[in-house]
């Protein structure tokens, strides 16, 4: 049984989903905080994952999944933010992965030898 009970949602403003933009869903799923990533992360979105895992890693909680699989592209300043969270967490004893990349993300995780994050 799948039992999913959302808690916030961050979307840029004044962005079509279809085109770019980028939102975030989060919701718990078997005891795990799962973050799910629509869109493009740049320069431009990043400040909403950066919100929603600075609130997540700055509150007690459960380990955290940020799932990619509705993420088409991610650059740099995406994964510090991933790494970054990852970081906090660790220093309060959660976990924190990363799953279901689609082939063009995973591939800036391993050019920059961060495929440590990504699930199993």
């Amino acid at each position: 049984m799948d039992i999913r009970s959302p808690l916030r949602i961050a979307e840029e403003p004044g962005h079509d989903r279809e085109h770019g933009a980028a939102s975030a869903h989060v919701y718990r799923e078997f005891g795990l905080t799962v973050v799910c990533v629509h869109g493009e992360i740049d320069i431009s979105t990043v400040h909403i994952l950066e919100t929603v895992l600075g609130v997540l890693s700055a509150s007690p909680g459960d380990d955290v999944a940020v799932d990619l699989a509705k993420t088409s592209f991610i650059e740099t300043s995406g994964l510090r933010v991933l790494l970054e969270a990852e970081a906090r967490l660790a220093g309060c004893g959660r976990r924190m992965t990363v799953r279901r990349p689609r082939r063009g993300v995973r591939r800036l995780f391993t050019a920059l030898s961060s495929d440590h994050l990504l699930a199993a």
